[in-house]
């Protein structure tokens, strides 16, 4: 490689900047020579990610760039000329990852990388970054694959595959959404090759929670609307990560249309009246809050109390609440107000008013088709109930997803297996599939095809969640193939980092440890150290004889935080009482895992 010290670099790519967090520059190697340190190009899609004010919700003008040494300038260098250029191609190759087999790196232009088959391998955000140099200042960051500055990421520790539990169908693939990590996968739907690895770290995680972590995921088509927190900021994410963020002052994201999103206070609460109530307790207006695509915001006032909030197929779905009302008796001389409701219609394709009225947007009937809860592909039941789970719609079919309850399925939680069932208009089953052992998370129709991500047993060490697997069911033939293999893909440089051992970790795991060792019950004991402490429960059954039944239940989250678990004793007993434990064969030295 020849090396011209005339030759002026380019400048460094543009970030968002964090604490700690320092400006790198994504390059590639170019097949046809050139220098190592040349940047890639927009038209590879590893782009400069736009800088975004999280506070304020709109994008930041470019600040000053760093100034790096220049190659050829010895007054900027120690080494100059011939030498500088070996020494920071010795330095290159220095920092430089092995390649897994099978890896793809067609982002960084490496288009000798061998070919990757579906799920062989770990698929990493790869990059290179500049070596730490005393005379500019500038040393190693972290700037991600795609957009997502990430210099605070976790980089040591154990690594973290990804985990879908949310399926969003856009035009630049299917993004398989982690079920806790702001990391998401992109993925080919016909072959399962993953495009890109997106992540949005600088967006602060949820607070911890009894109900596990809050975050809503939706589509516009071309973009991911993200909100980690029912209070916290919803942003759009594109190809090179976070582009746009807005503040909603406490409403949540509730739907999104061509390049917005729409967010929504909560439902009206519950109304309760006694015996003698005769009215009651009016709502007049209410409002909405739409986020376009550079962030910027706009409140949209309704006639009346909003109840639900779609995506239609021609237009945005607002239920309000309506007359006529009459009151539901609950019993101990209490009444339930119970009102009408009525759905309000604004065209994508319309100008947004300043207020949604009855009188205009109103429709005269329920919307055709009816509009359905969208939660990225969530598949929110855990049985398999055709019934009344709203139905995933592919392949001209109406989908149901679930652990099977037919004939043979087995209710043992050994033998609990997935299946995926269609349906015709009248409800006629046409098709059905057994997805193996584990439990549907989510699903979408992308390609003419059927996606699915099941989350598989958990296997040892404890300390690892369930694996999740994606498969594709093809409308040409029954059956169906893997897509992506569990622990396909290493998001660990995306993920939240951990937070400082916090002060009552070992106060709170000795409490719960003494709480649950109760004498005749069984016994408590702590497992491993923080971050990655469990409270492990052993006990005997006469359902499983001459074997210890033992379930190990985390005290801390992935971010180290701790989450203590309120009712796993009742849990366990719940799961005894009914008989709910894998099968002997799954015994282990002894010790039955349930």
């Amino acid at each position: 490689m020849r090396f011209d010290p005339a030759r002026q670099p380019d400048q460094p790519a543009r970030g968002l900047r964090g604490d700690g967090q320092r400006r790198r520059q994504l390059v590639r190697r170019r097949p046809g020579g050139g220098h190592p340190s040349r940047p890639v190009r927009r038209g590879t899609r590893v782009a400069a990610q736009r800088p975004v004010d999280l506070r304020h919700g709109r994008q930041l003008r470019p600040r000053a760039e760093a100034r790096h040494p220049l190659p050829g300038r010895s007054d900027l260098h120690p080494l100059a000329g011939a030498e500088l250029a070996a020494h920071q191609l010795a330095q290159r190759r220095d920092q430089r990852r092995p390649h897994r087999l099978g890896e793809r790196c067609r982002h960084l232009g490496a288009q000798d990388a061998p070919a990757r088959g579906r799920g062989e391998a770990l698929v990493e955000a790869r990059e290179v970054v500049h070596a730490e140099d005393p005379g500019s200042g500038v040393g190693q960051s972290g700037r991600s694959e795609h957009g997502s500055s990430t210099g605070a990421a976790r980089q040591d520790g154990p690594v973290r595959a990804l985990r879908p539990d949310r399926l969003v169908d856009l035009a630049s693939g299917l993004w398989a959404v982690d079920a806790v990590q702001p990391v998401a996968a992109v993925l080919d739907p016909a072959t399962g090759e993953v495009r890109a690895v997106v992540g949005w770290p600088q967006v602060p995680p949820p607070p911890v929670s009894e109900d596990g972590p809050w975050a809503r995921v939706l589509g516009d088509g071309t973009s991911l609307w993200v909100q980690q927190d029912a209070s916290g900021p919803v942003v759009r994410v594109d190809l090179d990560g976070v582009a746009a963020a807005a503040w909603t002052d406490g409403m949540r994201l509730a739907a999104c249309g061509p390049g917005a999103a729409w967010c929504a206070p909560l439902p009206p609460p519950q109304e309760l009246v006694g015996a003698s109530g005769g009215h009651s307790v009016e709502r007049s207006w209410d409002r909405l809050l739409r986020v376009d695509a550079t962030g910027a915001s706009r409140t949209v006032e309704v006639d009346g109390p909003v109840r639900a909030v779609r995506a239609g197929t021609r237009g945005l779905l607002v239920e309000v609440d309506d007359d006529p009302w009459h009151r539901r008796h609950l019993g101990a001389g209490t009444y339930e107000v119970v009102r009408a409701s009525r759905w309000l219609h604004l065209p994508w394709s319309s100008p947004v008013p300043p207020r949604l009225s009855r009188a205009e947007h109103g429709l005269a009937g329920p919307p055709d088709p009816a509009p359905q809860h969208d939660d990225g592909g969530r598949v929110h039941s855990a049985w398999l109930d055709p019934v009344d789970d709203e139905p995933v719609p592919a392949l001209g079919l109406r989908w149901h997803l679930g652990w099977s309850t037919g004939p043979g399925a087995g209710r043992r939680r050994g033998a609990r297996r997935a299946g995926a069932t269609a349906h015709d208009g009248s409800g006629t089953t046409l098709r059905h599939e057994d997805l193996g052992v584990g439990r549907v998370r989510a699903a979408a129709a992308r390609g003419g095809r059927l996606v699915v991500a099941v989350e598989r047993p958990r296997t040892p060490p404890w300390s690892r969640a369930a694996p999740v697997e994606l498969l594709a069911l093809d409308p040409a033939h029954d059956g169906h193939r893997a897509l992506l293999a569990p622990d396909a893909v290493d998001v660990t440089r995306h993920c939240w980092p951990l937070v400082p051992e916090p002060l009552e970790a070992g106060s709170c795991a000795e409490q719960l440890r003494a709480a649950h060792d109760a004498p005749g019950t069984g016994r408590a004991q702590l497992v491993g150290s923080w971050p990655d402490t469990h409270l492990e429960l052993t006990v005997t059954h006469d359902e499983r004889p001459g074997v210890v039944l033992r379930r190990r239940v985390p005290l801390c989250d992935e971010l180290g935080r701790v989450a203590p678990p309120r009712y796993a004793d009742v849990h366990l007993e719940e799961d005894l009482a009914t008989g709910d434990l894998p099968p002997l064969t799954a015994a282990r030295d002894g010790v039955l895992d349930v």
